[in-house]
């Protein structure tokens, strides 16, 4: 069993890394916002940096969207198998296109 020290010492690591990950994130969209507002202003957009924080805050939305929702309901493997119509594209889920094989027989 592992002793008290062990584990916050696993737990110090973990946290430690979170908060890196966390502040490259913000970091990230903060330099993606400020991109933004330098182009948009060079164009003479109108509320360039209102456009630019929508930019910087919608940067920021994937990568730490799915890890805030892990402590809570996530979907099984098997959960997203039954229901791949719900997230991958009908092109992806539909399979190839019917060649003369899997027509025979049918009034097409």
């Amino acid at each position: 069993m592992p002793k008290l020290d062990q584990i916050l010492s696993h737990g110090n690591i973990i946290w430690t890394a979170f908060r890196r990950w966390l502040l490259a994130q913000i970091l990230d969209a903060f330099l993606v916002g400020l991109l933004w507002l330098l182009g948009l202003w060079l164009l003479k957009i109108p509320l360039a940096p209102l456009w630019a924080v929508v930019v910087g805050i919608a940067a920021g939305a994937p990568f730490t969207g799915d890890h805030l929702r892990l402590p809570g309901k996530t979907r099984s493997y098997e959960e997203a198998k039954r229901n791949t119509s719900l997230s991958t594209p009908a092109a992806v889920t539909a399979g190839p296109a019917p060649g003369p094989e899997m027509t025979k027989g049918l009034d097409l």
